[in-house]
């Protein structure tokens, strides 16, 4: 019969406690906003002629206006940015 020692016992709650420790911090952990900004929105914006701060703000309205949590999702003039470059770069090459 094997029986454990108290270094056996507190490492078990060391281990324990680390566990618990990483799976509050994953609860925790807010989510990462959702970009809205297709190729098929990035082309419209495109073709409109709408800057990119003035996109922001009306995928911003719309999410609103839609009872979207507007903090979930990426509104930022640079994330558009990025979109439509990448739109670009997507139909151009």
């Amino acid at each position: 019969m094997h029986s454990r020692s108290s270094s056996d016992d507190e490492m078990d709650k060391l281990e324990r406690k680390v566990m618990k420790k990483d799976v509050i911090q994953q609860q925790e952990r807010p989510q990462r906003p959702v970009s809205v900004v297709s190729s098929e929105v990035a082309s419209a914006l495109d073709r409109t002629q709408v800057s990119d701060r003035n996109a922001a703000f009306l995928v911003a309205a719309t999410a609103k206006s839609l009872d979207e949590d507007v903090s979930s999702i990426a509104v930022s003039r640079s994330t558009i940015r990025r979109a439509r470059i990448a739109n670009w770069t997507e139909f151009f090459c």
